[in-house]
């Protein structure tokens, strides 16, 4: 099968952004566990781990 350069290009484009996403979503856990991980070194008490729980949890839609 034969593609045009501009259907080539659409393809690749369309992959690009579902890359461009997971890279979002890693680096939005990455972001989150290092806050985490900044506002927990202290203590780690259950409060501590349940905070961690609800940055890991959350990413945006």
């Amino acid at each position: 099968m034969v593609l045009s350069f501009g259907k080539m290009c659409a393809v690749i484009d369309t992959e690009m952004a579902k890359f461009a996403r997971i890279q979002y979503i890693i680096a939005t856990i990455t972001i989150r566990i290092n806050n985490a991980v900044r506002l927990c070194c202290c203590s780690c008490s259950y409060a501590c781990d349940k905070q961690f729980n609800e940055f890991i949890l959350f990413i945006p839609a």
